[in-house]
């Protein structure tokens, strides 16, 4: 067990392994009969209504029947008076009959006129019953030819049916409000800090389809369809949404199994884009209606989770990591598990596989973003090695600036000379302090140089060591005033080091060239003239001392 898990692998198994027993006792305190529950709705009956008798009517020049069901009123008006039943695209009208023989239209959902969705939409419906009916008549009639599951129709109180409806739906909510926050938190985190740091594209693709996903099962919430009236846009959302998802499903794929260049791949991305923008126009139009296409679209989609297998089986042949590949293969399972269940629930009625869709979905989700946690820290790990191995190759252990390596792949790159201006410095009696006081004493006396020279030149220029008591600084167009200003800050930085109590008195010698066309053909002859210069003032200094 100990090699097949690492140590973070056991504690996200822990931790995982809480969560369900968390929610499993928070379940049972709110969801069972014993629980919360029990104060809310344990004296509020919901009762299931059985039709007094079912009619269908054939329709002239329309193959779909109108199809009426006759309800008990008192049943209806004993147990709380409200009406609820669930409608996948059928218009309704909801007529009550009283004792008189006169019927009233209490509650009508028409077909919608809207260029995102010519039909009824999908929604839980609650109609208030009037205390003296004595027949409720429901005449529905489908959109579209479709076989429909059988209405179920309860009665209750109005508050108690609404009441069990977001119990019954909570723990979608929950799940779909997970994978949408994961999904929003992916893409904001992969902006803010994962670009900067040259994330793999796969975390913003794998954002991008959690979002995709988490928008999709929000939009098949039928609390939505509850709260707003607006079943139309819903609708197109909804369609629109699988239209696309393969789009971001293919890029994710394949930047996640790292995936070359594909043929396939590019055809299901093309031809989703394609078909995307035709049916839209088509359905604006009303020339179709996205519900009539859903074979072709569930087929494009079984495409994609074709390609899903195909990339993983690749995988599965080219890797030798069994831990890693056992992983991949679950997650692969488990998505497709999914896909099939969300197809079987729109095949056949089933709505309530829409939760274990959530499940697997969420599982996944969490899965999968938990192995590219993992991932990214090694190649953070990874990167932070490199980044290490890069500064010792280019910086300057002692003084933390560029050292020789650095200068030298500058100027060996450096193809357009004119602008530039090269300074050279020199440590004088860094030989002496060394043999009188210590290599310790001449390490602190060129850190205390080298400081010196950042303070003048690191914001102008690049500032280099070039050798054990040499440094350069490689200016940009500066002129022969400029940098005689620079340099005599640069003297009154090494004027107040020495007014301190220090072992070792600070001397630093200077020389500095521009380049120009007259005197040099490359930027190292430029350099020539200020070592010269700088090896002229060395000579001064030395005699003034003396």
């Amino acid at each position: 067990m100990n090699n097949v898990f690492t140590e973070k692998d056991r504690l996200f198994i822990v931790l995982v392994s809480l969560l369900v027993v968390f929610m499993w006792i928070a379940s049972s305190m709110i969801f069972t009969d014993g629980g919360v529950k029990k104060y809310t709705i344990e004296k509020k009956n919901v009762i299931k209504l059985v039709p007094q008798k079912i009619e269908e009517i054939p329709q002239k020049n329309s193959d779909i029947p109108i199809k009426r069901y006759y309800l008990n009123g008192k049943t209806i008006r004993n147990n709380g008076g409200c009406l609820q039943f669930y409608s996948h695209y059928t218009a309704i009208n909801i007529e009550e009959m009283y004792t008189t023989g006169e019927k009233k239209c209490v509650y009508r959902v028409e077909k919608s006129n809207s260029p995102f969705g010519r039909n009824s939409g999908t929604r839980f419906n609650f109609a208030l019953i009037s205390p003296q009916v004595q027949k409720v008549i429901v005449e529905t009639k489908d959109d579209f030819s479709m076989t429909s599951k059988p209405i179920i129709f309860e009665c209750g109180e109005e508050s108690t049916l609404y009441y069990n409806f977001i119990i019954k739906n909570l723990s979608r909510y929950a799940l779909v409000t997970i994978e949408l926050l994961l999904g929003i938190y992916i893409i904001i985190s992969y902006w803010l800090v994962g670009y900067k740091k040259k994330r793999q594209r796969y975390i913003l693709y794998y954002g991008t389809l959690l979002m995709y996903m988490g928008m999709w099962c929000s939009l098949e919430m039928d609390i939505l369809n509850v709260l707003f009236d607006n079943s139309s846009s819903v609708y197109f959302m909804i369609y629109g949404i699988l239209l696309t998802v393969p789009i971001p499903f293919i890029l994710f794929v394949d930047s996640y199994y790292g995936v070359k260049y594909n043929w396939f791949s590019e055809i299901i991305k093309l031809v989703s884009a394609i078909q995307a923008f035709i049916y839209v126009v088509l359905q604006l139009l009303g020339i179709i209606e996205f519900r009539e296409i859903l074979t072709w679209i569930q087929i494009v989609l079984t495409a994609m989770n074709g390609y899903l297998i195909y990339v993983s089986y690749l995988f599965f042949k080219n890797n030798k990591d069994t831990v890693y590949k056992i992983e991949k293969i679950t997650e692969t399972c488990g998505l497709l598990i999914g896909y099939v269940l969300a197809v079987l629930s729109y095949r056949m009625m089933h709505f309530e596989n829409n939760f274990y869709v959530l499940v697997l979905v969420v599982a996944y989700s969490v899965g999968v973003w938990y192995n590219i946690t993992k991932r990214e820290i090694v190649l953070d790990e990874e990167n932070k090695r490199i980044e290490i191995y890069r500064s010792q190759a280019e910086y300057d252990i002692l003084t933390n600036i560029k050292n020789r390596n650095s200068f030298e792949n500058f100027m060996f790159g450096l193809k357009e000379y004119s602008g530039y201006s090269v300074c050279v410095f020199d440590v004088n009696n860094l030989k002496h302090c060394n043999d009188t006081y210590g290599h310790k004493a001449g390490d602190r006396l060129i850190v205390a140089c080298a400081n010196c020279i950042k303070d003048v030149f690191e914001k102008l220029g690049d500032v280099y060591r070039i050798g054990g008591d040499e440094f350069c600084v490689i200016l940009k167009k500066r002129d022969k005033k400029d940098i005689e200003l620079l340099l005599d800050d640069l003297k009154s930085l090494q004027d107040e080091y020495n007014k301190s109590n220090h072992e070792v008195k600070m001397e630093v010698a200077a020389g500095y060239a521009i380049f120009s066309t007259k005197y040099d053909d490359n930027l190292e002859n430029t350099f020539s003239r200020a070592d010269k210069m700088m090896y002229y003032n060395k000579r001064n200094i030395k005699e003034k001392t003396n």
